[in-house]
């Protein structure tokens, strides 16, 4: 199932600093996933370089 994929945790610093600029003081408790598992009924589209697709998709 999907409690069996491991994802990737990245680090805090990408939510909380901008280049050299703090956006929130730390310690700040923070959950940032590389990406997350997503139920296909719950995708009504996707966003590409190309523009946005909907079902059915043709990428082409």
């Amino acid at each position: 199932g999907f409690s069996d994929i491991p994802i990737e945790e990245r680090s805090p610093l990408e939510l909380t600093q901008y280049l050299s600029d703090e956006l929130a003081a730390l310690p700040f408790d923070s959950f940032n996933p590389s990406f997350d598992v997503t139920p296909a009924e719950n995708i009504t589209g996707i966003i590409t370089g190309q523009g946005v697709f909907s079902y059915p998709y043709n990428f082409s």
